[in-house]
């Protein structure tokens, strides 16, 4: 029978195998750029990681420093930027080219075509567009960014591992990924979590619109889309949302209320706004409190979805989506605790211009 020590020794013999094996999957040989394996030294009693095709070769680097992925994110580039228009008469034309989810108006086009000339990025590519009238760039438009620079050094990601589900309170049946992204000269990764709710992946109710969003087809790599996103905006940094952070509010089912017919406005709230004539109590996440309020604020409306929602805002307030979140200190509207919240914060932006 093995004693404690031994067992204990193969244990680490294991650990020190999975964590080679590992390397080996994202690194290369720095001399000849081949691949790397895990081999067995007698001499040291140990697994060691060494060049596949001659052992005598010292020295590893990322497997993005391969001279064939260089020329193919300096090929990229030097094709988007060949490609891309330089004004916003030009960028305003490529808008039009592309196909987005929902017709836009000629300010949003306007917003887009700023946007894409500030981060360089192109909307014909699907790298840039625009929902409730933000700008939001594509995991594709990160990478490429990303690679501009010619820093990243690599990305991984994998699911999160049970101990880390718990430490995040994620239910079963959630996706949950972790992304680490690694920069050159960077001693730690940038890291970050992706999250898909099980409620997310639920087929429409038309059945006819089902099985054709990623997060009913894929939801897995959805996940991996927004730990990602969420970790390369880190690392190079765009200060705009990621487009795959986008909630699917389609699920998110509205509570009864008593609405006035002819307005459409709630009549009794089951949590009326906070203090009318006084203060605004701040929200989690909030600073202090707003400046005190007109006798009579806005109701909030009945809607069914945060779409809805950002919508009425916009047209009884006055407030749109790129003034509430940095106010609320929020990174979209899956942040907020309810729409109540969001609507106390919108009001607070709409009593500051009275």
């Amino acid at each position: 029978m093995a004693t404690q020590a031994e067992i204990q020794a193969r244990i680490d013999s294991n650990a020190l195998f999975d964590r080679l094996t590992a390397q080996a999957s994202k690194e290369i040989c720095s001399i000849c750029n081949r691949l790397l394996v895990v081999a067995w030294d007698g001499a040291a009693n140990t697994s060691v990681l060494r060049c596949g095709p001659n052992k005598a070769h010292t020295g590893t680097k990322s497997a993005w420093e391969h001279p064939a992925q260089i020329e193919r994110g300096q090929r990229e580039m030097t094709y988007a930027l060949a490609n891309l228009p330089t004004d916003e008469t030009g960028m305003l034309a490529r808008i039009e080219r592309a196909k987005f989810p929902q017709a836009l108006t000629s300010e949003e086009k306007k917003t887009l075509a700023l946007a894409a000339l500030s981060y360089g990025l192109d909307p014909l590519m699907g790298e840039l567009t625009i929902y409730q009238g933000r700008p939001y760039v594509s995991i594709d438009g990160r990478y490429r960014k990303a690679q501009e620079t010619g820093r990243l050094a690599g990305v991984e990601t994998r699911p999160a591992t049970k101990a880390e589900r718990v430490a995040w309170d994620i239910p079963d049946g959630d996706f949950f990924m972790r992304t680490e992204v690694w920069v050159k000269d960077v001693e730690r990764p940038f890291v970050a979590w992706g999250r898909v709710r099980k409620k997310e992946t639920e087929a429409l109710k038309d059945p006819a619109k089902a099985g054709f969003r990623p997060l009913e087809t894929n939801p897995q790599r959805m996940a991996e889309k927004r730990a990602e996103g969420q970790a390369l905006r880190k690392a190079f940094s765009i200060p705009l949302p990621s487009l795959e952070d986008v909630v699917a509010e389609e699920y998110v089912d509205c509570e009864a209320r008593e609405v006035d017919v002819a307005t459409g406005q709630i009549t009794a709230p089951p949590s009326p706004i906070k203090g009318e004539g006084k203060a605004i109590e701040p929200g989690p996440g909030q600073e202090s409190s707003g400046p005190a309020l007109p006798a009579k604020t806005p109701a909030m409306p009945v809607v069914k979805n945060w779409g809805e929602f950002a919508e009425a805002m916009t047209k009884q307030l006055g407030v749109y989506p790129n003034e509430l979140f940095p106010r609320a200190k929020v990174n979209g509207w899956q942040d907020f605790a309810s729409r109540e919240q969001a609507w106390e914060v919108a009001v607070q932006i709409w009593a500051e211009r009275l």
